[in-house]
């Protein structure tokens, strides 16, 4: 039997982990045509940002196991959003 917090995390993970299978897509691709520094840089990046949302959203607004959820998927959206932006600029890419 799931408790409310359990069921409440997974339907706040589920849509982010669009997301997060798009950036490993991405990570692929740029691997392949011999880019490794990008997603890195990416993921670090997006790394703090969650560490920063997860303080946030659990210490600041009190929203306990919920809020580390909505931190996730505002991670994967934010790496999502990294590797789109270097799909769209070849000239970045030139490594």
């Amino acid at each position: 039997m799931l408790c409310r917090n359990q069921l409440h995390i997974y339907r706040s993970i589920f849509p982010g982990s669009l997301g997060f299978v798009m950036y490993n897509i991405f990570v692929g691709i740029l691997q392949a045509i011999g880019d490794s520094r990008h997603p890195l840089y990416y993921l670090m990046i997006s790394s703090v940002i969650n560490l920063v949302l997860d303080i946030l959203f659990i210490e600041v607004f009190h929203t306990g196991v919920g809020g580390s959820s909505v931190s996730y998927r505002n991670f994967t959206g934010v790496q999502r959003n990294f590797m789109f932006d270097s799909a769209a600029d070849p000239q970045q890419l030139s490594v």
